[in-house]
């Protein structure tokens, strides 16, 4: 018998996926053959065994196969061998596809096929589903959650679900099926998800994915499996939700508090009430584990782990909190980090904690007033600060921060003095009461105690000697304690000269080397014996002194001693000598300035290049003054003179070596001619004074070269007139003493004094 067969190439799309469909309309044969005009309209198939009489619609084509040569034309034919089955009902299936991050929607897939990425980080942002094959009525409902919407309306059969062009990602979906489908079948489906990767299968519209955690979905894999057959894999947990944090705390005359979530202060601030106790829960967590904490309560100290909601604390002692440590263990503690921080009395909110650190205060009997927790995913950011969570008083922390001269020998070292501990990245300040301080030798062990002042901020201390009081050529390192905790003072760099010795850093610590200078060295007798040593054999040179800029001391006037160049240089000439054709010859003689500046350094000194004391002549007095050294009095407002006095004006500077009883001065300076004894007119202006003859005398008598060349001794009336003086301290608590109680002698004295050794 022939049989016709009519089979009709249709193209059936489906998401651009092309499924051919067979449709037989009689009974064909195993062996048959086949018209090449099948590629224009329809196939005539010759049989000579029946192998099904009647075709249904169920009929299912499972293999076949079928060529022709090439060149084929249109009535050729061709031999098709096909394996026919009959079936009671058609196998359905699920296909499905998604719009992916970058790339757009892929090619759809099906029946537990994966469609998306994975490895590329590239979010799901869009997706249909549809069913085919279905033997009975029903279809397939899907809901997404999208980042910042939520869960959307629930679409269905092959209906776009999600977001395109709005870089919004999937984070979760559920999958349902309807109707008599739903009573037949069961839809399976899982999903690669962010930081999770393939998570467990899920059926019948429970979500899959992640909840709370800002995750994208990467991939999904979906299957229709008959009802109450076995899933295609694991099942225990196919969706993750981020856990619940809770807790609540016990405020001192207020009790409990209600629950507050994560992130949220319990207590209170700004009211002086103690935390006495807190319960932390975790809930809707789908990780193994527990939080777990304990508390530092107020004359107990630590008390035992608590966990899960268990009250750790007192309730009816008036008992403080001052310190909790938080914990999370079991798998949840893999996931997630505990942090946390507490306001404590004093310090307000300290930094952040985590994973069972202590945060809080302890031996300061502080209250915690309040505390924040927060849930964060493994790994990630702290909510903020995390260097001092927690403060236990101890340590001491030094640096000298800056030095000067104060007055006189007196040096002061301005120095940061604290505890070691840091709060909110300040050092928790000491009170004075705390600190002690003192130098010690290196060599000796001497000790002196440093006096301690505070200052306007709490951290920065003035510590200050006198330079008198330590052993000359010695070095002294600078101890603090705080609290009983020592540590020898640190300085970032410091190298000073000082009076009498220099402060120098060995790139760590502060040390202060005491110049060879004695105490019995720094008199008012000594300085005016070394202000003789020029006398009589020093020109005045303009500039001389000076240094080459001419902006202070020069290298004759930081060097002990008279410079030989001085007296060879005054050995050149005679009577006549005109210092302005030897100006800024700054190497053969002084001037006023440059003779005061280097017999200062010559008095206090007994090595060379240390800081000099050359300056312009009118500030002289005033600067010596304002180092401690004496008091300064205005020219109009002198009422009497001592030895050794400095005495200033626009042009010239001298020093006073006595008062004569006719209340005329002696006087030693560096004159238009050099360095010579002079005597000015009495008070009344007789300038044939009893200082005028005393200057006389010792000149002729003691500098004969000088006086047979330059015989004047005489200076003019407004020496008494136009110059501001600074008289020396000598009590002892300043640069120079006077156990030779030349203060209270008369020019004469003085001058028979200073030339009888």
């Amino acid at each position: 018998m022939k049989i016709f067969w009519r089979i009709m190439m249709i193209g059936m799309f489906f998401f651009g996926s092309a499924f051919p469909l067979v449709q037989a309309t009689e009974g064909f044969e195993a062996d048959s053959t086949v018209s090449a005009d099948m590629l224009a309209e329809e196939i005539t198939i010759d049989s000579s065994v029946d192998l099904v009489s009647e075709a249904t619609d169920s009929s299912v084509i499972t293999d076949s196969s079928a060529e022709l040569p090439e060149n084929s034309e249109s009535g050729d034919s061709l031999e098709v061998k096909s394996v026919v089955s009959v079936a009671d009902e058609a196998v359905p299936f699920v296909s499905y596809r998604t719009h992916i991050q970058d790339f757009g929607w892929q090619g759809a897939v099906r029946d537990g096929e994966s469609s998306g990425s994975v490895g590329q980080a590239k979010r799901l942002e869009a997706i249909e589903i549809k069913l085919g094959d279905t033997p009975v009525a029903g279809g397939i409902d899907y809901q997404v959650h999208i980042q910042n919407y939520g869960w959307m309306n629930t679409v269905s059969n092959g209906q776009s679900a999600g977001t395109i062009g709005e870089s919004k990602r999937l984070e979760a979906i559920k999958i349902n099926l309807t109707g008599e489908m739903a009573a037949k079948y069961d839809v399976y489906y899982h999903v690669h998800a962010q930081n999770f990767g393939w998570l467990d299968w899920t059926k019948n519209g429970e979500p899959a994915g992640t909840a709370g955690y800002s995750y994208r979905l990467e991939a999904i894999e979906v299957v229709l499996v008959t009802k109450g057959a076995a899933a295609p894999g694991a099942t225990a947990r196919p969706f993750v939700k981020y856990p619940t944090l809770s807790y609540q705390t016990h405020v001192q005359n207020i009790g409990w508090q209600n629950y507050v979530s994560s992130g949220a202060l319990s207590g209170t601030t700004g009211e002086v009430k103690r935390l006495e106790g807190i319960k932390i829960n975790l809930a809707d967590s789908t990780f193994a584990g527990s939080i777990s904490y304990r508390t530092h309560v107020q004359d107990y100290g630590w008390q035992a782990w608590k966990q899960d909601n268990a009250f750790s604390g007192t309730e009816g002692e008036a008992k403080r909190l001052e310190a909790i440590e938080i914990n999370l263990s079991g798998e949840i503690g893999g996931y997630f980090d505990i942090y946390y921080r507490v306001h404590a009395q004093n310090f307000g909110w300290l930094d952040w904690a985590k994973n069972g650190e202590a945060a809080g205060t302890e031996g300061l009997g502080y209250r915690l007033e309040a505390i924040e927790i927060r849930l964060v995913k493994k790994g990630e950011v702290a909510p903020g600060a995390t260097a001092t969570p927690f403060v236990r008083l101890g340590g001491i922390a030094t640096q000298v921060m800056s030095a000067n001269q104060m007055s006189a020998t007196k040096v002061q070292l301005k120095t940061q003095l604290s505890y070691g501990t840091l709060v909110n990245g300040v050092r928790v300040a000491a009170p004075i009461s705390n600190i002690t301080a003192y130098m010690q030798s290196t060599t000796s062990g001497h000790q002196v105690n440093l006096s301690i002042l505070a200052t306007s901020d709490p951290l920065i201390f003035n510590l200050s000697f006198n330079e008198k009081a330590l052993n000359p050529s010695e070095t002294y390192k600078f101890i603090a304690s705080v609290a009983g905790t020592s540590s020898q003072l640190w300085t970032s760099g410091i190298n000073q000269n000082t009076i009498l010795g220099k402060l120098s850093t060995n790139g760590s610590y502060v040390y202060y080397r005491r110049d060879q200078t004695p105490v019995n060295q720094l008199t008012l007798k000594h300085l005016l014996k070394t202000a003789l040593e020029p006398v009589g054999s020093t020109l005045y040179v303009w500039g001389g002194g000076w240094n080459e800029a001419d902006t202070g001391s020069g290298i004759e006037a930081v060097t002990m001693g008279a410079s030989p160049q001085w007296k060879s240089f005054f050995n050149q000439y005679g009577s006549i000598y005109d210092y302005t054709k030897t100006l800024y010859q700054i190497h053969n003689g002084l001037d006023c300035s440059g003779y005061i500046g280097w017999a200062i350094y010559n008095t206090v000194n007994t090595s060379n290049n240390k800081d000099g004391y050359v300056m312009l002549a009118d500030g002289i007095s005033s600067n010596f003054a304002g180092r401690g050294w004496g008091t300064y009095r205005y020219k109009t407002t002198i009422s009497q003179y001592k030895p050794g006095d400095i005495l200033s004006s626009a042009g010239h500077v001298y020093m006073v070596l006595g008062v004569a009883s006719d209340k005329s001065l002696v006087i030693v300076h560096s004159t238009p001619k050099g360095v010579q004894i002079n005597g000015t007119p009495t008070p009344s202006g007789n300038t044939n004074s009893v200082a005028a003859s005393l200057a006389k005398q010792y000149m002729s008598t003691y500098y004969p070269a000088w006086y047979n060349k330059f015989p004047s001794v005489k200076v003019g009336y407004s020496y008494l007139t136009d110059f501001s003086q600074m008289t020396w301290d000598v009590s002892g608590n300043a640069l120079l003493s006077d156990p030779d109680g030349i203060v209270n002698k008369s020019a004469e004295q003085v001058l028979a004094s200073l030339f009888s050794e």
